[in-house]
């Protein structure tokens, strides 16, 4: 039965191609009556021998064994007409492709009467339909109303909305007009930055816009009105411009810590006899040379060393990623050296002294199998530091979700934890890091009682220049868990939970925002211990 249905499946394929099928339509004989019809897209009216019977897709179960001739239309679409034979006992389903109905554009573009000769020689037309950048002067667009965008540097723009009918060629003319000379939409990408930092980081972006060819200047002034660097711009060929300023006077020294104004100073090209035109902006640049961008590792969803989180949060506007894996004898992991754990993190600064961060660790079983997590925080410093007293501090909220086990090899608990990491200065390079948490943790992020652990995380932490690192060391105390760790029968003490270990080193050579990260360590839980290392890379701005 199944290979008699195939035949003559194949025998009406090739009787419908001659009838007005294509090769992205669709038929089907099935068992039942009449005909069901489909169309791509949606939403086609259904003529059948010239009568109108619905839209698609549509079922018509009463129609008697015949031909019959069927049509498909809607606006925008080539109308399909195909002709069909229904059989006795058999039901057809039918679908059709419908291609969208075309036009043609021909665009044709004059510059205005006057227009300086050097503007129309350097006329760059950029046009765009529906919002969409086309290429060329002679557009096959879909039929129906479309937008049409001109736009060229030193030129204004101009903008048509008009009908491309199916099948039929139309001519469109733009008249361009030379562009007032303007200067627009100032932008700095670091309003207060340290030039301390490294590369990249510690640099501030100028940007700006003008309408049309022309030469500029920048000057940073001080607070006391006096220019303390300056920079011709080379000349406008293009609408956005940018200028990168490091904070540093002209002889190298970094500037002091206080308010600044970047003023942008722009004069038009000559035309025939008139006078150029004169435009000018300022804007607000304040260096703060506490503002520290330091790449952390971002694995556990906690920012921070390995195993101690810092509360130093990233600038307003600053972010990081980070990707990171681990071999070896990964903590936490159900089998050494058969798991490759892999994690994803992301943490940015939407205000000040507030941070958010992310984390996805994926476990993947060399044997097969995969256990995955997912984390999250939300840190906020609450004071900051002066040197080496008082010590930087700050409160932090916790949750991570783990599919199996209490923890990922990465350090990242299942359930919900409160911490109040500080960071004590020692000297210009070192901090001193010391983070209690209690955590609340139980099956798959739930809480499985009131009581929760005690984590102690400490370590020190290492700046200079582009490099930053650290070791850190975190241990676990549980309170009231009377059957050992993770269900192991017996009375443990306090101490039982598992004891880790890290140290690590990252590098974000200068000018790129990229981050190499190398890390290692090891561990002791139940008796058991091992060792382990790992590398990742990120991107730091």
């Amino acid at each position: 039965m199944h290979l008699k249905k195939r035949f003559w499946g194949m025998i009406l394929a090739g009787f419908f191609l001659s009838r007005g099928l294509s090769f992205g339509d669709a038929l089907e004989e099935v068992a039942g009556n009449g005909l069901a019809i489909q169309s791509n897209p949606a939403g086609a009216a259904v003529y059948i021998d010239g009568i109108e019977r619905g839209t698609t897709p549509l079922g018509i179960y009463t129609l008697k064994p015949g031909e019959y001739r069927v049509w498909l239309k809607k606006d925008g679409y080539v109308e399909r007409r195909v002709r069909i034979t229904l059989h006795e006992g058999s039901r057809l389903l039918l679908t059709l492709d419908m291609e969208a109905a075309r036009g043609r554009l021909l665009i044709r573009l004059n510059p205005a009467p006057g227009a300086p000769l050097e503007l129309q020689a350097a006329l760059r037309p950029e046009i765009s339909v529906d919002g969409t950048p086309v290429s060329g002067l002679e557009l096959n667009l879909p039929a129906g109303y479309r937008t049409i965008r001109v736009r060229a540097f030193g030129w204004q723009e101009e903008l048509k909305t008009l009908y491309v009918a199916e099948n039929e060629t139309r001519q469109v003319e733009f008249t361009l007009l030379p562009a007032e000379f303007k200067i627009s939409k100032g932008t700095i990408s670091r309003p207060r930055f340290n030039p301390g930092n490294s590369g990249a980081l510690g640099t501030t972006g100028v940007g700006f816009e003008v309408s049309a060819p022309g030469t500029g200047r920048i000057t940073i002034i001080n607070s006391q009105g006096e220019p303390v660097w300056e920079r011709d711009i080379p000349p406008f060929q293009t609408w956005s411009q940018g200028i990168c300023w490091d904070g540093r006077a002209p002889n190298g020294g970094v500037l002091p810590d206080g308010a600044y104004q970047a003023r942008i100073e722009g004069e038009s090209m000559p035309r025939d006899k008139a006078l150029p035109v004169r435009e000018y902006m300022e804007l607000a640049i304040v260096i703060d040379s506490r503002i520290v961008i330091r790449p952390l590792s971002l694995a556990s969803g906690i920012p921070g060393l390995l195993y101690a989180p810092v509360p130093d949060p990233l600038p307003q506007g600053a972010f990081q990623i980070e990707g990171a894996l681990l071999f070896g004898q990964a903590p936490m992991a159900e089998k050494s050296w058969a798991v490759l754990p892999f994690s994803a993190g992301f943490r940015a600064a939407p205000l000040e002294g507030l941070e958010f961060a992310a984390a996805l660790n994926v476990q993947t079983n060399l044997e097969g199998g995969v256990l995955s997590a997912a984390g999250g925080s939300l840190k906020w410093r609450f004071l900051k530091g002066r040197g080496a007293f008082p010590p930087d501090m700050g409160a932090g909220l916790a949750y991570a979700w783990v599919e199996r086990g209490p923890a990922t090899p990465f350090g990242m608990d299942t359930g919900i934890k409160l911490f109040i990491p500080g960071a004590l200065r020692l000297g210009r390079f070192f901090s001193l890091l010391l983070s209690p948490a209690i955590l609340w943790t139980g099956s798959q992020g739930y809480p499985a009682g009131p009581i929760p652990r005690l984590h102690i995380s400490s370590g020190i932490q290492a700046s200079h220049a582009f490099m930053t690192g650290g070791v850190s060391l975190r241990s676990e105390f549980r309170f009231g868990d009377t059957a050992g760790p993770e269900g192991i029968a017996g009375n443990w003490p306090p101490w039982a939970g598992p004891l880790l270990l890290g140290a690590e080193l990252k590098i974000f050579p200068p000018p790129s925002n990229f981050v190499v990260s190398l890390f290692g360590g090891g561990w002791f839980f139940d008796g058991a211990a091992g060792l382990y290392g790992g590398a990742g890379i990120g991107l730091i701005y």
